[in-house]
């Protein structure tokens, strides 16, 4: 099954993750620290541990979750910016994550997250320049397989994702799964932005919410 993990690699229902920028506190500081809070936290708060190395929710979260030995475990990487190099495609919408997903085992993993060329399923370290600036990371275990591909087809509606070649579609998923037209990137914009109610795997409650460049109005001011 899949799951967001902690900085124990302990099983987690969600977690948020702040990434410090480069010098935020003090002249040595690398841009690795970070802020953390998941659903048994009490407050937003300093992680003793850091991104670039090993014991760290995020890198646990990828490690134990993308498995490229599994037919069955499926892993859609989306940024605006290719892992080899610093240029994107002004096209494509500004976001960036990781969709991971088993229909087999009815489980999948949401990561939303800011970190430009990231990541590589090869190295689930954040590198240099990748420490420079602030950054924000969510990561949510999700209720289902169906959830997943609910999240997949807003995205194809609002978001068009570039889709990195990293990605893996099992042979599983069928072509009237909206992650089979995620992966193969069948976008099909909508005039109207939408915003959708979604369950963690406890039953926790998130709302995602987008819209595509055709609406041309602001997205902070005149929809959320």
């Amino acid at each position: 099954m899949l799951y967001a993990k902690n900085s124990k690699n302990e099983n987690v229902d969600w977690w948020f993750i702040y990434k410090l920028p480069k010098h935020s506190d003090k002249n040595d500081d690398a841009g690795y620290d970070y802020l953390y809070y998941d659903e048994f936290s009490k407050e937003l708060k300093l992680s003793n541990n850091l991104l670039n190395k090993e014991t760290n929710p995020l890198y646990y979260s990828l490690k134990k979750n993308i498995n490229p030995k599994d037919p069955n475990c499926g892993y859609i990487i989306y940024n605006d910016e290719h892992l080899e190099s610093r240029t994107g495609s002004s096209s494509k919408g500004h976001c960036k994550g990781v969709l991971i997903f088993n229909k087999k085992e009815d489980s999948a993993v949401l990561l939303s997250h800011s970190i430009p060329r990231f990541p590589d399923i090869h190295n689930f370290h954040i590198q240099e320049p990748q420490s420079l600036n602030g950054q924000s990371l969510i990561c949510i275990t999700l209720k289902d397989f169906k959830t997943a591909n609910m999240l997949a087809a807003q995205m194809l509606q609002q978001q068009n994702p570039q889709i990195l070649k990293e990605s893996f579609l099992p042979s599983n998923i069928n072509q009237s799964d909206a992650l089979y037209d995620f992966y193969h990137q069948k976008i099909q914009e909508s005039k109207i932005p939408s915003s959708i109610k979604f369950e963690s795997s406890k039953g926790n409650q998130f709302q995602l919410i987008a819209k595509s460049k055709l609406w041309k109005k602001d997205f902070w001011i005149d929809l959320v």
